[in-house]
């Protein structure tokens, strides 16, 4: 059965491929009229240039046509961001569009308003109820937090301070035990191991206002986040694997068949609920592909990284590789599983020194946002 997308996903889903189609129409537009004037210059460059050399100058002008996009987009983000009543849809629209929200300092102006947060207002109260299970899940959080790989890359410093530790276990004991909803058995949130590297990226971008962080985590963890936070991942995982496979099909066959035959729960369990719970930050160690994600997961429906989770599994550079693997270890699906786990860690970020064809968070998100 082919689960069918609501009127308002469709509507959500046709305003964002028409944002990025047009903002890939005004890059190249550029780049052909940059080509042009480069080409009909007299005292220029010559045109019966080799193909290494012509390889260069498109590389040179595409360089150069990217920066000057994303001087122009970091312009008008900060003009958006100015107005009183910030139009969110046109926010969203950023994100999804080449360099997402730019740069830190945005981030920090932008992610808040993009889950209804007042940065003004204080953290919940966390509750003061002697809870046997609170204090076991405490312990947790605060092992967790000392070998969290992604928070380690967050930090300036080579090593992380007390001081900074115990910042961040009190910001994620606060977002997840509010003292009104501790008291209520059917509201109380429940920690998870991976919602540590998640917070840690929250934390780097509101260093200075980590009570800002904390309302964000708070958010997410009762909407977003809410079926994960759970005493179980059992209601998770169902509807995880209830809605994999059928999108699956749609959209690559092939790999649906390989998915299936390959043991569908322990495959669903140990991949996509993994990405999905930690929005990739466990499996990513850079920081700055990780915010790029997080631009799009936060302006977007919760069940966004279930299909950027689909997009890595059958993007062209990728679906190959894994049919390949997978049809050579047979019998062994542990390592099958653990390569295809470490594919988000091959994600690159497109820079001047990048040969040769890498996928990019941009690249992932347009083949996503492709096949919703």
């Amino acid at each position: 059965m082919v689960l069918k997308k609501s009127t308002s996903t469709s509507s959500i889903t046709a305003k964002l491929k028409k944002s990025l189609s047009s903002s890939n129409l005004r890059k190249s537009a550029s780049s052909s009229s940059l080509h042009s004037l480069t080409k009909n210059s007299g005292g220029g460059t010559p045109t019966n240039l080799g193909s290494p050399a012509k390889r260069f100058l498109s590389k040179q002008e595409e360089e150069e046509d990217d920066d000057l996009f994303l001087r122009e987009k970091e312009q008008r983000l900060i003009q958006c961001l100015e107005k009183r009543d910030v139009d969110l849809w046109k926010l969203r629209e950023f994100a999804f569009t080449k360099g997402g929200f730019v740069n830190e300092q945005i981030r920090r102006k932008a992610w808040h308003k993009l889950v209804n947060v007042n940065p003004y207002t204080p953290p919940p109260p966390t509750s003061t109820i002697p809870n046997e299970q609170e204090d076991e899940e405490y312990e947790l959080i605060k092992r967790d937090v000392k070998r969290s790989v992604l928070f380690r890359h967050t930090t300036t410093t080579t090593t992380i301070t007390q001081e900074v530790q115990t910042l961040h276990i009190q910001t994620i004991h606060s977002s997840i035990h509010s003292s009104k909803e501790s008291k209520d058995k059917k509201r109380r949130r429940h920690y998870y191991q991976g919602y540590q590297d998640l917070s840690s990226i929250f934390l780097h971008i509101y260093s200075s206002t980590p009570h800002i962080a904390t309302l964000i985590l708070t958010t997410l963890s009762k909407f977003h986040l809410r079926d994960a936070m759970r005493d179980t991942f059992a209601v998770f995982h169902s509807v995880i694997a209830a809605m994999t496979l059928p999108i699956l099909q749609e959209v690559d066959e092939e790999m649906h068949d390989w998915v299936e035959s390959s043991g569908e729960e322990e495959f669903v369990y140990s991949v996509f609920l993994r990405w999905m719970v930690t929005w990739f930050a466990h499996d990513v160690h850079d920081v700055g592909i990780v915010e790029r994600l997080f631009d799009v997961f936060l302006s977007s429906h919760p069940l966004t990284p279930l299909y950027v989770s689909i997009a890595i599994l059958t993007h062209p550079m990728n679906r190959q590789d894994i049919l390949q693997s997978c049809s050579d270890m047979v019998d062994d699906e542990g390592p099958t599983i653990m390569r295809i786990q470490n594919l988000v860690s091959k994600l690159k970020q497109e820079d001047k020194t990048s040969i040769g064809a890498i996928l990019t968070p941009q690249l992932l998100i347009e083949f996503a946002v492709g096949i919703m």
